[in-house]
């Protein structure tokens, strides 16, 4: 592990009293990683040559180890903590994590799989504290960009079912995994984005077992839903209407998967979301295909596979 404070120009609040911001960075288990920088705001009383500590407040964007007493348990590709009364969990979390390790990997870009994956593990408190955050309504996990180059997870305890556990992992993990580097997050991408992170949820499940494929069809037919390039639900939908639209962008990069292999989605997927490379650019670049045709080509697919 490597721990890194970089601390900000101190000011002088007199009677003897300095306040520094410092940025601190944690590397866990590994001693290189990407950042973390996580704020806090000190105040201190000098006296002489000896500085005592006063005051120690996080900044909003809290890191769940500056707010929360964490226990942690480290496996060979990610490290998952979560707070006391959660322990017991703590080795079968891992144990899922590690196996959605294996399948986030792959879509990561060249030079940017991360070094280790964490995981928090959060109960109702801690999901509406950590990272200061708004959860959407319908939401069991997350995966926060806490730089540019590094994202962590939460998932949501006390929402998600133990069923559900591997299923989310893979999912957010795969965003920790792909998203990692400067890219701009425009809604017109949100398919493409959550899309594949589906694709590593459903991994080896049929294209047709998604949760939102019955109800994919009712977008479609009132003309809700007319291409791939579906936009993101609210955050108060009803869960109905969420699984749906994240069918959509399921089934959507299922196609181009399917259509062209693994390897060329990945690379069109880096290029389009990191690259900002129109997706009219990138598919006959990458893809060898013009972006309108395979567009109308893979919404027939989601329309054929939802039924």
């Amino acid at each position: 592990a490597q721990w890194t404070d970089e601390p900000q120009q101190a000011r002088d609040w007199s009677n003897d009293k300095w306040a520094i911001d410092i940025t601190s960075s944690a590397c866990f288990v590994k001693p290189v990683c990407a950042n973390a920088g996580a704020g806090a705001k000190t105040e201190w009383r000098v006296k002489g040559a000896i500085a005592t500590l006063v005051s120690w407040t996080p900044d909003t964007e809290i890191h769940p180890w500056q707010a929360s007493e964490l226990v942690a348990r480290a496996g060979e590709r990610t490290i998952v903590a979560t707070t006391k009364p959660y322990a017991s969990r703590l080795p079968s979390l891992v144990a899922e994590a590690e196996k959605a390790a294996v399948i986030a990997d792959r879509f990561a870009r060249d030079g940017k799989t991360p070094a280790r994956y964490v995981v928090y593990y959060a109960a109702t408190p801690e999901w509406k504290q950590w990272f200061g955050w708004t959860p959407p309504d319908w939401s069991g996990g997350v995966a926060i960009d806490v730089s540019d180059d590094r994202y962590e997870l939460v998932l949501n305890a006390d929402y998600l079912h133990p069923s559900a556990v591997d299923d989310l992992l893979r999912h957010e993990l795969t965003h920790a995994s792909s998203l990692p580097g400067r890219y701009t997050n425009s809604r017109a991408l949100w398919w493409l984005i959550e899309g594949i992170a589906e694709l590593a949820e459903m991994e080896g499940s049929p294209a047709s077992s998604h949760p939102g494929a019955s109800e994919i069809a009712k977008l479609i037919a009132n003309g809700t839903v007319t291409s791939l390039d579906v936009p993101p639900p609210t955050s108060s939908a009803e869960e109905e209407i969420v699984a749906a639209r994240y069918g959509v962008a399921f089934l959507g990069v299922r196609c181009i998967s399917e259509r062209f292999g693994e390897e060329k989605l990945v690379q069109f997927f880096h290029r389009v979301v990191h690259d900002g490379i129109a997706l009219s650019v990138a598919a006959p670049q990458i893809l060898q295909m013009e972006w309108q045709p395979l567009n109308s080509e893979c919404f027939g697919y989601v329309r054929e596979t939802a039924g």
